[in-house]
């Protein structure tokens, strides 16, 4: 349904396991576009843009993702970003 952010969550996820994170950010920046308070996009994004090198747009994500109650998301921040 391209209605339904988890549906764009889910695709996300299997790009980033077959390595498209350009791909997967796409799909998670829609499902943020759809749910902006949806935790778990905002740091699956933030893990594929780390793995494309944009260390910046990744710990801003981590951080949104912490705001929001991402449950691990500090502790990312304190491995990947400091």
């Amino acid at each position: 349904d391209p209605k339904y952010p988890d549906s764009y969550n889910n695709r996300g996820n299997a790009k980033y396991y077959l390595k498209d994170y350009a791909g997967a950010i796409l799909d998670y920046s829609k499902a943020i576009a759809l749910a902006g308070n949806f935790t778990e996009a905002y740091f699956n994004r933030g893990i594929s843009r780390i793995k494309l090198g944009q260390k910046e747009g990744g710990c801003l994500d981590f951080s949104k993702a912490g705001e929001l109650g991402h449950p691990t998301a500090y502790d990312v921040i304190k491995e990947l970003c400091n």
